[in-house]
């Protein structure tokens, strides 16, 4: 069989892969035939106009810069992460708009000699040809694929020979591998083909530089490639570990429908599927779980279809099925319906079927994961199993039988049920014991008097005048920020003044000493010097607007107290601050605190009985110190917000007057350590019961913004079980309540 290696000519690419220069006979029909020589142009062509010529040029640089910014998009969309479908039809527009070519063909190898399209563009059309023509294309693709280099395949149209390496279209065709680099252990056995189809009549040069064009898009299609085998191995590795997380997770749950119930939701969240299902295939056929649904209609008729797409599709010997449609519609998401995507078997011998479904619009990733898919799945089957067999024993007939000899007293055949009853009975006595009902939460000082300073404008910070607990008086300078692009509009302002300054002293000079008819001259010099004092005016305006922004950059205090700002300088200086972007806050010295609580939802039913009891006592203590107490009163209730731990409602507290800071007490925080001669304002005091909670010379005790403290909510007493069980008592509490409670008449329903 004729290689391409023995072609006649291959327009070379230095630095490719396979650049090479061969000769063979004219006569083959695999040819590559080197253009005439150029002609010289018409003597009537150097008289062409000058603006011809510039036209002419100027086409030229468009089109160079056209092309620039195709590479440049295509360079930049092979480092994108996108479906390679999707990138192969970019690149196929792109290199189309770029040659003006006839088209553009995107192959793939689909085994060992034949290659498959995946992606056309253009007025070619492989469907006119002979199977002999197909056949010797086919054989060109695999020439170029194994080893033969770009290269450009002349026209054969008449080409008969299937085992011939030909090109059977109209045109001359660019062919490049695309490179990927990974060898026979990266497990992919497509190889990629760029095809284009070129002008007819072009010439050595024209083709020459068509071929290194569309080998420079074969390298950045290869890097592409790469990028999305890396990116194909690094999701499969995530998505087994997190396969393998759920097995653990379904192991520790207690049921087989929690199981089912939890792959639903699963696959649907890991696979991007719109909705999930498992059915039941066999009698009695039912579904089970459907994703995100808490309660199934089971005659409705979405699970009508749902159970008649699982009986009507068919599936392979795994059973399984994929569907092969992966095209994504354009409509509305709310008018689209959902198709078919997918059917697994869970387990490897259970009627239960998973079906995935998706919105037409969407496109699904289970067929591109579906190797682990089905693992999931089958492990999935496997926790079933277990968990069934594990159910269909009898807990309560076990723990009925009969534990001692049966020839023995009856105490001794029953000795387990009497332990547990004495055991049940204790626990009860236990139980009713009343203990004290503390609902704890954490919680932060806020000040109720205090300045926030706020940045006036973008700007950069340039130099701080206080630390933090440094006390202040309205008017100390705060900070101050410098605005480079302020300071350079305020010189350009001020060089503009000066210049129309020098002209209107021109202008006035020529007011006064006209030259030529003096009455037009004057009348000229005179409107012209209006319009450059209105210009001056203008300017003046500008300037004081200006310097009035400037002014704001010097930040002062606005109140006296003192400064609550952490570690400032290393926090602010020589930093870039956006408009509005909070700096530090001066706090008042005589203000009252605030201790803003988020208290869990759960427990507001113990705070809201014990406050109308009147047994509600609030202590509220430092992190840092939790020796320290500070009794509280509850000022406001509300919020509800959701915090870390869930939802939560944040409960406002009142501290005692004398926790404000005071002067005294500012100094020595600054200082970092305490003089016994000028004792500070302590929150320490002694409770009821009488136990000293704090010394008066604790530095921590010192409150200030943002302080982290501890706040105990004393309900008065409970039942012990009442305090541990509280969230299960609540929930049976709401449960009767809402199923088997009496409503209450409400103004609304009378």
């Amino acid at each position: 069989m004729l290689g391409i290696s023995e072609c006649h000519r291959y327009v070379r690419i230095p630095g490719h892969r396979r650049d090479r220069v061969k000769h063979a006979a004219p006569q083959q029909p695999f040819v590559y035939r080197a253009a005439a020589a150029t002609a010289t142009a018409p003597p009537d062509a150097a008289r062409r106009s000058g603006r011809t010529v510039e036209s002419g040029e100027g086409l030229v640089r468009d089109a160079q810069r056209e092309i620039s910014d195709i590479v440049r998009e295509v360079a930049a969309a092979a480092t994108a992460q996108m479906p390679e479908s999707r990138y192969w039809a970019f690149l196929a527009d792109r290199i189309l708009r770029a040659m003006a070519a006839e088209g553009v063909t995107v192959w793939r190898k689909a085994s060992a000699t034949e290659f498959d399209i995946c992606h056309r563009l253009g007025n070619v059309d492989f469907q006119d040809w002979t199977n002999a023509a197909r056949q010797s294309h086919q054989c060109m693709l695999h020439e170029i694929a194994t080893g033969a280099g770009p290269a450009v395949v002349p026209s054969t149209p008449g080409a008969a020979d299937p085992e011939q390496p030909a090109n059977p279209s109209p045109h001359p065709v660019a062919v490049v591998a695309i490179d990927t680099d990974m060898g026979e252990s990266s497990g992919s056995d497509a190889t990629y083909l760029i095809e284009v189809h070129l002008e007819s009549g072009g010439g050595t040069v024209t083709q020459r530089g068509y071929l290194r064009f569309v080998a420079q898009m074969a390298d950045l299609a290869g890097e592409f490639m790469r990028r999305q085998l890396i990116r194909r191995l690094r999701d499969d590795a995530s998505l087994s570990h997190w396969i393998d997380q759920q097995f653990d997770r379904w192991s520790r749950l207690s049921d087989p429908r929690s199981v089912i119930e939890s792959l639903a939701d699963l696959v649907a969240e890991g696979f991007h599927l719109d909705r999930v299902a498992v059915v039941r295939r066999e009698r009695p056929r039912e579904v089970i779980a459907v994703s995100h649904v808490d309660q199934v209609d089971r005659h409705s008729e979405a699970v009508r279809w749902i159970l008649q797409q699982s009986l009507q599709t068919p599936v392979d010997d795994n059973g399984c099925y994929f569907n092969p449609d992966r095209d994504v519609g354009d409509g509305d998401d709310q008018d689209a319906s959902l198709v078919l995507d997918c059917l697994v078997r869970v387990g490897t011998s259970s009627d239960l079927a998973l079906i995935g479904l998706r919105n037409v619009n969407h496109a699904g990733c289970a067929e591109d994961h579906r190797d682990h898919l089905i693992r999931l799945c089958r492990m999935a089957g496997i926790a079933v199993d277990i968990k069934s067999s594990a159910t269909n024993r009898s807990v309560l007939g076990r723990w009925l039988a009969p534990s001692g000899a049966m020839h023995g007293s009856w105490y001794q055949r029953y000795r387990r049920q009497w332990m547990t009853g004495l055991g049940a009975l204790a626990a009860i006595i236990v139980g009713a014991m009343p203990v004290p009902n503390i609902v704890t939460s954490p919680a932060v000082l806020r000040p109720q008097q205090w300045q926030s300073v706020c940045s006036p404008r973008n700007a950069v910070v340039d130099a701080i005048y206080v630390r933090h607990n440094d006390r202040v008086e309205v008017g100390d300078p705060l900070l101050t920020l410098k605005d480079e692009t302020l300071e350079q509009q305020i010189k350009q302002l001020r060089s503009e003044r000066l210049r129309l300054e020098a002209e209107l002293a021109v202008e006035t000079e020529n007011l006064i000493h006209p030259a030529g008819d003096r009455s037009a001259a004057r009348s000229q010099a005179n409107s012209r010097r209006r319009v450059t004092e209105l210009r001056i005016d203008g300017i003046d305006a500008q300037l004081e607007h200006l310097r009035s922004v400037e002014a704001s950059l010097h930040v002062t205090a606005k109140q006296s107290g003192i400064v609550d700002a952490w570690r400032l300088r290393q926090r602010l200086i020589d930093r870039p601050v956006r408009f509005g972007e909070p700096l530090l806050k001066v706090v008042q010295l005589d203000t009252a605190w605030n201790a803003e609580a988020e208290v869990d939802q759960r427990r507001m039913g113990d705070l809201m009985l014990s406050g109308d009891l009147g047994d509600l006592s609030v202590a509220v203590s430092p992190v840092a110190q939790p020796d320290v107490r500070w009794d509280a009163a509850v000022k406001s209730i509300g919020p509800a917000i959701e915090s870390e731990s869930g939802s939560a409602t944040l409960v406002q507290l009142a501290l005692p007057d004398h926790l404000s800071i005071s002067e005294d007490s500012s100094e020595v925080a600054s200082r970092g350590s305490f003089d016994s001669r000028k004792p500070v304002a302590s929150p320490a005091r002694i409770n009821t019961a009488g136990n000293a909670m704090a010394s008066k010379n604790s530095i921590s005790a010192i409150p200030h913004e943002g302080m982290p403290v501890r706040v105990r909510f004393h309900c008065g007493t409970s039942p012990l079980a009442y305090v541990l069980f509280r969230d299960a008592i609540d929930s049976v509490r709401s449960f009767w309540g809402l199923h088997f409670g009496t409503p209450k008449k409400t103004e609304a329903s009378t």
